[in-house]
């Protein structure tokens, strides 16, 4: 016999401050589903934005494959009713007999940071590169080019360096013989927030290992 509102809610009210709680973090970005799998049918949802209502099919069948083995599943993507792109993740929910009974969904439309990342790229993006003849002529920007590479290669900020890194930092550079200007030793303590001595002393460490 199926199982009233009211009773479908009595039976999951110890989930019901989890997935407000949730709901209230991520709004106005996310809804949160609770779903009932005996019933296949959805108890309640908060922040409402997919358009459906307590009672309505939940169809988890169609949308999920719910292996034994898991708990939670994904993140996946989805589209909602407006075409706007939802990124989802569910999590079983288990009765007081600990076997599976319900779903617990959180659906985030991200559709907007996709317009934000957008227009970050359009900020952010050069179609020509510099050309080489500066490059060359510019021995801060080689050093600055060189300096970024490293970093970029190690997945490391700046001001995360290790002293044993930064070692490494200024044997990169001088592998490129670009301590042969005169200044750039300087250049690149003020870089690392250094004194000059100390890039020699690093220097020496570097060239003799």
């Amino acid at each position: 016999m199926p199982r009233s509102k009211a009773k479908l809610e009595d039976t999951y009210r110890h989930v019901f401050p989890i997935a407000e709680g949730i709901a209230l973090l991520l709004h106005p970005h996310a809804e949160v589903v609770l779903h009932d799998l005996e019933t296949d049918q959805v108890v309640k949802i908060w922040n409402n934005f997919s358009r459906r209502k307590a009672g309505d099919p939940s169809l988890i069948a169609q949308e999920l494959q719910l292996e034994q083995h898991q708990d939670v599943y994904g993140p996946y993507e989805r589209s909602n009713w407006n075409g706007r792109r939802l990124k989802c993740i569910s999590s079983l929910v288990l009765d007081s007999k600990n076997q599976r009974s319900g779903l617990l969904c959180i659906n985030m439309d991200v559709s907007s940071f996709d317009a934000f990342q957008s227009l970050l790229e359009q900020f952010t993006a050069t179609k020509v590169t510099m050309p080489a003849a500066l490059i060359e002529a510019d021995w801060r920007e080689q050093i600055h080019a060189a300096l970024s590479n490293y970093l970029r290669e190690i997945d490391t900020p700046l001001q995360a360096l290790t002293r044993e890194q930064k070692i490494q930092t200024v044997r990169a550079l001088d592998a490129k013989q670009l301590f042969s200007t005169r200044n750039a030793t300087q250049h690149l303590a003020d870089i690392l927030e250094v004194s000059r001595a100390t890039i020699y002393n690093w220097l020496t460490a570097a060239r003799k290992g």
